[in-house]
């Protein structure tokens, strides 16, 4: 047989032991002989006790971090999700704008922050002649006769977000 079982010494002490032992039978089947060892086990159970509490820690503590990860990851994929349909939005938004803008039979310049212009619509181009290609080299910004007419200062504001009046 074998078993690993506790012992409780004379002074108290507690040990865990490993048993093992045979059994010699004659021929009736009467035990006649046993030969057997105790080997004590106490710090290898310690051990065993110690590496199992450390895999169950660890594993609570992987299982948490899942959860939080998973938590994360569904965030994110609805915040993808959002901007995705806040794109979509934006999108549509302006390609209604652009729509509206070169269909109005109100003559329409767009310009960017840095003074070149990026849209105009028919009217504009028949009204002054020219197309958006040909304005590529344009920079109101740094316009000659604007500057000398003193108009700059007063585009630069309105270009920085501030209501103006020319």
């Amino acid at each position: 047989y074998k078993t690993d079982h506790r012992i409780i010494l004379p002074d108290g002490e507690e040990k865990i032991v490993h048993e093992q032992a045979e059994v010699t039978f004659d021929g009736s089947g009467k035990p006649v002989r046993m030969i057997g060892t105790v080997q004590d086990i106490t710090e290898l159970k310690k051990m065993e006790m110690s590496l199992q509490k450390s895999k169950q820690e660890l594993e609570t503590r992987v299982e948490e971090r899942t959860i939080a990860l998973k938590s994360t990851v569904e965030l994110l994929q609805n915040e993808i999700a959002e901007r995705k349909k806040a794109q979509a939005a934006i999108r549509e938004s302006e390609e209604r704008f652009r729509t509206l803008a070169e269909q109005s039979p109100i003559s329409i310049q767009i310009l960017n922050p840095e003074g070149r212009t990026i849209l105009v619509n028919r009217a504009w181009e028949n009204l002054w002649g020219l197309s958006l290609d040909l304005l590529e080299n344009y920079n109101i910004l740094k316009d000659k006769q604007l500057k000398e007419l003193g108009i700059t200062s007063y585009l630069k504001r309105a270009f920085s977000g501030e209501s103006v009046f020319i």
